[in-house]
C-alpha cells in the first residue's frame, strides 16, 4: 500500500468516524419540556413533640389548566426520617374527602418516603412524620439548614379523549419552620 492510498483510507476513516459520531449525537434525547404542575406547601411542628414530630400540607396546580390528578408523591428531607404516617388525608376547602386518599410506605431512618393514591388537582394533601433527631439542636445546626421537598407524579387528562399522560415535578421546596435564636449568655 502506498502513502496516497493511505491518506485515502485514513480519510474515510475519519470521514465514517465522524458520520457515527454525528449520529449519535442525533440519538441522544433532546432537552426534556418542563413540568406543568406546579407544588407548594409546607411543614409544622406537632405541639410538644421537641421538635421530632411534624404534619405537612401542599397543593398541586396545573400551569395549563388542565384537568389534573395526582396519583404518587415523595416527601424528601435532608435529616433522616424516624417514621411517617401510612394515610394521608386530601382535603377541598377544610373538609375531607372520602374518594380521594393516599397510603405511603418505605424504609426508616430514612432521607423520605413515597405515597402513592389520588388526588385531584387544587386539593389538599396531608400527612405526619417524625425526624430521628430535632433540625434545631446545635449538632444539628451544624449539618446546615433542614430542607423538606415534595415531588409530585400527576396525570393530565385530555378532556375530549380521556387520554391520560404522566408528568413529574421538579424537587419543590416546601416550607420548614426556623430554628429560635438562643436568648442567653
Amino acid at each position: 500500500m502506498n502513502s496516497t492510498q493511505r491518506n485515502r483510507r485514513a480519510r474515510l476513516m475519519a470521514t465514517l468516524a465522524g458520520v457515527v459520531a454525528g449520529g449519535a449525537l442525533l440519538a441522544l434525547p433532546s432537552g426534556a419540556s418542563a413540568s406543568t404542575v406546579d407544588c407548594w406547601g409546607g411543614a409544622g411542628a406537632a405541639p410538644d413533640s421537641k421538635g421530632l414530630a411534624y404534619s405537612y400540607s401542599f397543593q398541586c396546580h396545573s400551569l395549563e389548566g388542565d384537568p389534573t390528578q395526582v396519583d404518587a408523591y415523595s416527601i424528601i428531607s435532608n435529616r433522616p426520617v424516624a417514621e411517617f404516617g401510612t394515610e394521608v388525608v386530601v382535603s377541598k376547602d377544610g373538609v375531607a374527602l372520602n374518594d380521594q386518599s393516599f397510603g405511603c410506605e418505605g424504609t426508616f431512618p430514612s432521607e423520605g418516603f413515597g405515597c402513592f393514591g389520588k388526588a385531584s388537582l387544587d386539593n389538599t394533601i396531608q400527612g405526619g412524620f417524625k425526624l430521628q433527631r430535632n433540625p434545631c439542636t446545635k449538632k444539628s445546626r451544624r449539618k446546615g439548614s433542614w430542607h423538606l421537598w415534595v415531588v409530585a407524579s400527576a396525570n393530565k387528562i385530555n378532556p375530549i379523549t380521556g387520554a391520560k399522560t404522566s408528568t413529574t415535578t421538579e424537587p419543590q421546596r416546601l416550607r420548614v419552620p426556623g430554628c429560635k435564636a438562643k436568648s442567653g449568655k
